[in-house]
């Protein structure tokens, strides 16, 4: 392997790199070129100029295929190590002088975080994680869809129970405690659900993202009610916000995130539902590409993002060795 080049070099080499990890990641060139934000074309000659340099082909291609080469399989792991290393020292630690300055980060964060974990956990956080750290640039994209955050250029994509791609580690933040709730006058006019089965014979409030089924911990084994059965399902919502205000109108059934229907519980607004059955709960989860997991500025925003949560939310002990089941696809 030929790897001799000169210092005024480096950062054309880098940017190879980064153009080879993204196709390796996306199996694609156009795909690789969105995610960096430049043509395809000049991903294609960044590719040929590292084959060129190296002697050796890095992918096998064809017209409806892009695959790692044997040599290119062997060579990603070491040029992620090196990119990352990279982007740390040079974008990270160095302020726009080039001085080099401890204990201060510097440097942009792309974030994607969904609206109701924007609304009420993170973008106090957030703020102040910037008014710390003032050299930092923080890009804020409130979205409730999931994102692949290495194809769409994000450093961190926080999401509940998101799921896993290849290439992006998944670390847990804190458990996605949710609670059956509904208005008395609801249940004064339907009734009482004696069983989560019951619950087909009720209005449900249901947000699109978790679908049609919910789960509940019964004496022997998880639960499971499709609450699209027999129209129970007669509210819909991409938003958890929605469905509380759903839920406090008396329309049904709702299962709400814990701290934004925790204050209409204690002022009896609302009332739990099947206390003796709680829900499974999910997971909050940072998504991070893996080129990014050990950036200095990310791991601190991830902190911050895990303290806040922790402090609006609770930890119930109960939970927390379920975080080992969260897919992890480092990929």
């Amino acid at each position: 392997m030929r790897l001799y080049f000169h210092f005024e070099n480096i950062v054309d080499r880098i940017d190879c790199m980064k153009a080879f990890l993204a196709v390796a990641q996306t199996r694609s060139f156009a795909r690789a070129a969105r995610q960096l934000r430049i043509s395809p074309s000049v991903i294609t000659k960044r590719i040929r100029q590292l084959e060129e340099e190296l002697g050796l082909r890095l992918f096998n291609r064809t017209t409806h295929q892009v695959a790692l080469s044997e040599f290119g399989e062997r060579y990603q792991d070491g040029v992620s190590k090196l990119v990352t290393a990279f982007d740390d020292l040079h974008r990270q630690d160095a302020d726009k002088d080039g001085v080099y300055k401890d204990n201060e980060l510097t440097g942009s964060i792309r974030i994607k975080v969904p609206g109701v974990l924007a609304m009420h956990a993170l973008s106090k956080a957030f703020a102040g994680f910037q008014g710390r750290h003032p050299q930092t640039k923080l890009d804020i994209i409130v979205v409730d869809r999931t994102v692949n955050p290495f194809e769409e250029g994000f450093d961190v994509a926080i999401g509940i129970s998101p799921m896993p791609y290849d290439g992006v580690v998944n670390e847990p933040l804190h458990p996605f405690r949710r609670l059956l709730v509904a208005a008395p006058d609801y249940l004064a006019r339907r009734g009482r659900p004696a069983r989560p089965h019951d619950l087909t014979e009720h209005d449900c409030l249901v947000i699109h993202q978790h679908g049609q089924f919910w789960s509940f911990r019964g004496a022997a084994a998880p639960i499971q009610v499709n609450v699209n059965a027999d129209s129970a399902a007669r509210f819909t919502a991409n938003s958890v916000s929605v469905l509380l205000e759903g839920a406090l109108a008396g329309n049904g059934i709702g299962l709400i995130w814990e701290p934004l229907c925790r204050s209409a519980i204690e002022s009896g607004r609302l009332v739990p539902v099947l206390p003796d059955y709680p829900v499974v709960d999910s997971w909050i989860a940072a998504q991070i590409p893996r080129n990014r997991v050990h950036v200095s500025r990310v791991r601190a925003l991830v902190d911050v993002a895990r303290e806040a949560l922790a402090q609006i939310a609770g930890a119930p002990e109960r939970l927390l060795a379920d975080a080992g089941n969260l897919p992890n696809a480092a990929g």
